[in-house]
């Protein structure tokens, strides 16, 4: 029996259903219910959920353990990275998921991550002097929550794609 690949399969599949489920139920069902809350409530919300749940932290964490164990498992299926495993059928599959789940790491690592914590700051800013926002505040707010849709939307496509490319490419 194969211990290492069993090994690092557990851990790409176990940590990537975790990271791609997380992210569907986050960008199509936490993130637009929140809109229908009062300011109040949505901030202590989003406080809740990623302040002190920190669940934005633990689906980048499950990401990172999907890309490493996932490129370990690549390295180890290719030979060290042999061309002519790259370019046969299987190889092509499961490069253009390996494609698709990196552009999903880098959005949710260098987008979603860093206008979440933004959002936060702003948010607890406004909560702990207990006001509304001013209107630069409210504009700033929106734009941030409209980059967290963009990439949110973006990030849900590349895991998509990585989860299908993954799934048929031993069969191509």
């Amino acid at each position: 029996m194969d211990w290492f690949a069993i090994f690092f399969r557990i851990l790409h599949i176990g940590a990537g259903v975790f990271w791609v489920g997380a992210a569907f139920l986050f960008f199509f069902f936490i993130e637009p219910s929140t809109h229908v809350l009062a300011p109040d409530p949505r901030q202590r919300f989003l406080g809740e959920i990623m302040g002190r749940r920190r669940v934005p932290i633990v689906i980048f964490l499950s990401s990172l353990v999907t890309v490493l164990a996932g490129l370990v498992l690549y390295v180890r299926g290719s030979s060290g990275f042999r061309v002519e495993w790259i370019t046969s059928p299987v190889g092509i599959g499961f490069t253009l998921g390996a494609l698709a789940a990196f552009a999903s790491f880098f959005i949710g690592a260098l987008v979603i991550l860093p206008t979440i914590r933004n959002l936060g700051m702003l948010g607890a800013q406004i909560a702990t002097e207990g006001r509304p926002p001013s209107a630069d505040e409210a504009a700033t707010l929106g734009g941030l929550e409209r980059r967290l849709q963009l990439a949110g939307r973006w990030d849900l496509v590349g895991l998509t794609l990585a989860v299908l490319f993954m799934a048929i490419a031993r069969y191509l």
